[in-house]
């Protein structure tokens, strides 16, 4: 038996600029899902340069139409009983808007949803989309209501069982690491307190607290740095704080960074910083963990869920610059007095985390989506037709 024909619906493809933590979910998941003998198309929005169709680890990218057009192209394309030669069609709705707006659909479908943005919407999207793009994630039970969902964290799960959603039909898979890229190497540790942020430069990841924090944290670790990778259009902004505070020389801009760079960038940091509002799993927490880093973060979204036990204590409640600071202060203590038996507790956590275990649960959950019976493996197989079965009957 062939592997599924699947179609992934995502807004923004691995290539787009504003590519982050859900099309890198994407790419992880579908690569592993060709090598295991099915075929993962993903339809994202045209943009820039980038071509019409593209082949990334034996998946194929395609790029039909822009930001409002690709919504109306799926519609006719894709959500039909007639739309072409697919098993089953991934709704991705990690940029909120729902992909289809009833529930129904005669095409197998499976909705992945990374997080709910719910106040995050109206305080950074424009006065007149906002209000909008909130009440598109209040209709999920309308478009969804019949359709199996996963997300990341118990959190969100909760989020949308209070939008109405059935309990029953929500899966929780967390998301991997790829542990042969993401290790600890305690001899690439800086010789002075480095703080990394992780994330893309827009208000609510918090860039403008982290680079505050940093400001009282010099107080006392004097020789302490700060690196911010990642872009966004917060970058312009936050370059100007950092030069009011007279951080120019303690907070350092790197932009976009490959993901051997980013490696380096935590073996290299003592501490991990994510002051999100909300965050619908942490991504960046895990690879930290996974390269022996701790992570300070705010107690807000699945971060409590993410950051694991070793971190948790650095969770603050308060979104502020001091208590941000506070927390960066204990941790830096504790990784003064014991820093090896920190980073192997890390390592140890994120050693559950793992991106084939994460492409196994969606395999099995997409196989019952599309009503397709997996094949049977080889071994089991040749079981079944052995002579000794065979007199058994």
């Amino acid at each position: 038996m062939g592997g599924l024909n699947i179609a992934w619906l995502n807004q923004l493809d691995i290539l787009h600029p504003w590519a982050g933590g859900a099309e890198r979910h994407c790419i992880e998941v579908s690569k592993r899902l060709v090598r295991r003998g099915h075929h993962v198309t993903v339809f994202s929005e045209r943009h820039g340069d980038l071509a019409y169709s593209d082949t990334i680890e034996g998946i194929r990218v395609v790029r039909p139409a822009g930001r409002v057009g690709l919504h109306l192209w799926a519609r006719t394309n894709l959500l039909r009983s007639w739309a072409g030669p697919f098993d089953v069609v991934v709704h991705d709705l990690s940029k909120v808007l729902p992909w289809q707006l009833h529930n129904g659909s005669p095409v197998p479908t499976l909705a992945v949803v990374r997080h709910v943005n719910g106040r995050i919407l109206m305080r950074e999207a424009p006065v007149f989309t906002g209000p909008a793009f909130w009440a598109a994630e209040r209709c999920y039970r309308f478009a969804y209501g019949h359709t199996p969902i996963v997300t990341e964290a118990g959190s969100t799960q909760r989020t949308l069982m209070e939008l109405g959603l059935r309990p029953e039909s929500i899966h929780i898979i967390r998301p991997g690491v790829d542990h042969r890229l993401f290790h600890p190497d305690g001899s690439a540790k800086s010789c002075t307190p480095e703080i990394l942020f992780v994330g893309r430069l827009k208000p609510y990841k918090g860039g403008d607290v982290a680079i505050e924090a940093m400001k009282a944290l010099t107080g006392v670790y004097s020789g302490a740095h700060l690196t911010i990778a990642g872009r966004g259009p917060e970058r312009e902004r936050l370059e100007r704080l950092a030069h009011r505070h007279g951080l120019d020389d303690r907070v350092t801009f790197v932009g976009y960074v490959t993901l051997e760079d980013l490696a380096a960038l935590y073996r290299r940091a003592w501490v991990h910083i994510q002051p999100s509002i909300v965050e619908g799993w942490g991504l960046t927490a895990i690879e930290a963990a996974a390269c022996g880093t701790p992570t300070v973060a705010f107690r807000g979204g699945a971060l409590p869920e993410s950051v694991g036990p070793v971190s948790e204590p650095y969770l603050t409640n308060e979104r502020t610059a001091p208590a941000l600071a506070a927390a960066l202060t204990r941790c830096l203590d504790r990784l003064g007095e014991e820093p090896a038996d920190l980073s192997a507790s890390l390592c140890e956590y994120a050693r559950e985390f793992d991106w084939d275990h994460t492409a196994t649960a969606y395999e099995q959950l997409l196989y019952s989506v599309a009503r397709v019976l997996p094949p049977i493996p080889a071994a089991v197989s040749t079981s079944l037709t052995s002579p000794a079965w065979s007199r058994s009957r």
